[in-house]
């Protein structure tokens, strides 16, 4: 690949702005660019289908949703209200063969709530999907397939899932199983057909993961070890632009941003610190393209 893009990082600072960095093609780090914007929660990151814009989605002060776009220039639109009332913040996710921005989220019922981007760039009403849930949820296609599939945390805080179906309609709830203290993460294997999980779990606060084998089964739980995590932190997996590698961001227990990744071989790097010091819970990833 000649031109695989960038891959940069956001979050909400301990001044309640979004913050940035980005990975520069010779594998160091840019200092902090600071965006702006007052938020109750944190970032997620997508690109606007059949554009080069990247766009931010966020939970306000109001608990309304809250979005801003990057300009192929490189400058930032001012900020957007697009309602709603949430409890979590709101996963955006391409719905799969079209160019369909679609977002999900924590309704003040515990159940899921969600609302899509128009291709003419209005936005739906809600939608209310159901559930009941102890957490955020995470949005994820399904690889090698237009199934759209979404992952959180029951009651029971184990892991949860259902997926819309082609038609459109959504499915009944799957328990995966699992005892996690965060939010789950899923990440399409690179080069691969495998959707694999990640969360923090266990009395020791560390990182764990589980992966959907192609008969649709779930893997055992591995123990991936490392930092004491931040229980409350919703982390982030992104392939390294032009590589087959996973790499995969959260923060330590002293706020600072950590990163591991995925080698080709499926073994895991040991961890690197990056810095800084996240106000937030939540890292966002996108992949700018150059």
């Amino acid at each position: 690949m000649s031109n695989p893009g960038i891959l940069q990082l956001f979050w909400r600072s301990v001044d309640r702005g979004v913050h940035s960095v980005w990975r520069n093609p010779d594998g160091s780090w840019s200092k902090e660019q600071n965006i702006g914007g007052v938020l109750s929660g944190n970032p997620l990151a997508a690109k606007l289908p059949g554009t080069a814009v990247i766009q931010l989605f966020y939970r306000g002060t109001d608990n309304g949703v809250w979005t801003r776009w990057r300009n192929t220039d490189g400058s930032w639109s001012a900020e957007q209200n697009l309602g709603g009332v949430l409890k979590s913040d709101p996963i955006p996710a391409q719905l799969p063969g079209t160019d369909v921005i679609q977002l999900f989220y924590l309704g003040k019922d515990n159940s899921v709530w969600s609302r899509w981007r128009n291709t003419d760039g209005s936005w739906s009403n809600e939608q209310h999907i159901g559930g009941n849930l102890n957490s955020g949820l995470i949005a994820a296609q399904l690889p090698g397939t237009d199934v759209i599939q979404l992952f959180y945390l029951g009651t029971d805080n184990s892991v949860w899932s259902r997926w819309r179906n082609t038609d459109g309609s959504w499915s009944n709830e799957q328990h995966i199983g699992g005892v996690s203290n965060s939010t789950p993460i899923a990440a399409q294997v690179p080069g691969t057909d495998v959707l694999q999980l990640f969360y923090v779990a266990g009395p020791d606060d560390r990182l764990r993961t589980r992966w959907r084998n192609p008969d649709g089964s779930w893997s055992n739980e591995q123990n991936l070890g490392g930092q004491i995590l931040n229980n409350t932190v919703q982390f982030v997996a992104a392939q390294v632009p032009g590589t087959d590698t996973l790499q995969l961001f959260y923060l330590s227990a002293d706020d600072a941003l950590w990163t591991r990744w995925r080698n080709p071989d499926g073994s895991w790097s040991n961890e690197q610190k990056l810095g800084g010091t996240v106000g937030g819970d939540n890292i966002a990833v996108a992949v700018i393209p150059s």
